[in-house]
């Protein structure tokens, strides 16, 4: 049995992503050297790999503008991805429009 489409749900789940993503230079500089660290131990030791922040920030909006038009097509509010995404003040939170 399927359920009802719930936009804000939806929309509480993007706010949340993109609020992370906010903040992908930051971690993007960290992630660095735990790449480098974690690279040279998978190569020691075997595991596997670490996704790149580059990859993962990529993947992420994605998902977003994938949500984006899942949230159009059931007639909800949408996010301006790009203005959210350009925010630089970090206490904003997004909403959508």
């Amino acid at each position: 049995m399927n359920e009802p489409f719930d936009c804000k749900r939806m929309t509480g789940s993007m706010q949340i992503r993109i609020l992370q993503l906010r903040t992908f230079d930051a971690e993007k500089q960290s992630s660095s050297l735990s790449r480098i660290l974690g690279g040279a131990t998978t190569s020691l030791f075997g595991g596997t790999t670490l996704q790149s922040p580059d990859g993962r920030y990529e993947s992420d909006m994605a998902q977003l503008k994938a949500d984006n038009a899942k949230l159009a097509a059931a007639g909800c509010k949408i996010y301006d991805l790009d203005a959210e995404m350009a925010e630089t003040d970090m206490r904003k939170t997004p909403r959508p429009r």
